[in-house]
């Protein structure tokens, strides 16, 4: 729906009236105070596209498809490109202008620096809700004491007795080491090996 500016509306219509009460284009343009151009304009331009209070943008018939991607997380420079392909005439500039007033008054959050497809975007969203514990993390939480979540230290520990007995061979080697006990070093060694 158009939203309509009144200064330009009652322009418009004084346009329309002075000329059709004979008044020259010279003689209007004084009148109204405004230049030649704008009264030849007003004269023989379209009311829509003169008194819209925001001119049209060629990215408006792209509106569902920009909120639809934007909404799932596709940044604006795909967005750009599918845009491109299905048509769009308009400049890079002009699209993401479009795309940025869309994003403030439709409130959307916004992906940085990502790009996908909606469909992978979909499928991260849907992975995100499973939670995950990566080999880097378990490493770390073995070699370095890094902490973990409790909850995944009691679901390693239950599930994977190899990783408790790790565990408490890496902290026994850790004090044999402290000490600098040679015998009790080459020991604990041979008990880490006997676990793989």
């Amino acid at each position: 729906m158009l939203k309509y500016d009144e200064k330009r509306i009652q322009l418009y219509n004084a346009v329309k009236e002075y000329i059709s009460a004979g008044f020259s284009i010279n003689q209007t343009a004084k009148f109204l105070h405004c230049s030649r151009k704008t009264v030849r304009n007003y004269m023989n331009g379209d009311f829509d596209s003169l008194c819209c209070r925001e001119p049209q943008s060629c990215a408006d018939r792209y509106y569902d498809y920009i909120v639809k991607s934007l909404s799932a997380g596709m940044i604006r420079k795909d967005i750009y490109r599918e845009i491109i392909k299905q048509g769009y005439p308009g400049k890079m500039t002009a699209a993401y202008d479009y795309m940025n007033k869309v994003i403030q008054i439709q409130g959307i959050e916004i992906a940085v620096n990502r790009s996908s497809s909606i469909e992978a975007i979909e499928r991260k969203k849907q992975l995100n809700k499973f939670d995950h514990l990566s080999r880097r993390e378990i490493f770390r939480f073995l070699w370095m004491s890094e902490d973990i979540s409790p909850k995944h230290r009691d679901f390693l520990m239950v599930n994977y007795p190899v990783i408790c007995k790790l565990y408490k061979c890496i902290k026994e080697f850790r004090q044999i080491f402290k000490k600098k006990a040679c015998p009790s070093c080459i020991c604990s060694l041979i008990d880490i090996k006997n676990l793989s």
